[in-house]
């Protein structure tokens, strides 16, 4: 090591200046390779994530846009649902009980709340609420289930929508 330097100080003063300039450019450049270079790749590809998240919110704008606003929403499902309403006429609750005839037990249609007593099977209760909502009345709001040997029996309590809760 000695030699090397003794060698280097043996140059002319020019040749001393290039190969210090030259050594101090080589140190940048493993500088920049060392320590720069993972640094500059690493804002690259933060850059293009960056931009890609940008077309894809200006996608999801534009899908945003062309959809139809809440209150256009609302006044297509309050159309729909009139029209609904307006396009089957609500069956009277004494076709339902007639269509049920073999299987009513008791029916008072003029107690307040309306009773109405059912014996069926599982099979013949399950589409019953089903067909109540088709009816000028609510679903019922109470209703009693008791088991017998051939199936159940149904005792329902229907209330109109203006008819108070006991």
């Amino acid at each position: 090591m000695t030699n090397v330097l003794a060698r280097w100080l043996g140059w002319t003063l020019a040749q001393r200046l290039v190969s210090l300039g030259a050594g101090v450019l080589l140190l940048i450049a493993l500088a920049w390779l060392a320590l720069l270079q993972p640094q500059q790749r690493t804002y690259q590809r933060q850059v293009e994530q960056l931009a890609q998240r940008r077309f894809e919110l200006t996608a999801q704008t534009r899908q945003l846009q062309a959809q139809a606003s809440i209150e256009t929403l609302t006044r297509d499902v309050a159309a729909l649902q009139r029209a609904q309403t307006e396009a089957v006429p609500a069956r009277a609750l004494e076709s339902l009980v007639s269509t049920r005839g073999r299987q009513l037990e008791r029916w008072l249609p003029e107690s307040q709340p309306q009773l109405w007593q059912l014996s069926l099977n599982w099979q013949q209760f399950l589409p019953l609420f089903s067909e109540l909502t088709e009816t000028t009345l609510a679903v019922p709001q109470r209703f009693e289930l008791t088991s017998v040997r051939d199936g159940l029996d149904a005792t329902l309590w229907l209330e109109g929508d203006h008819a108070e809760a006991e």
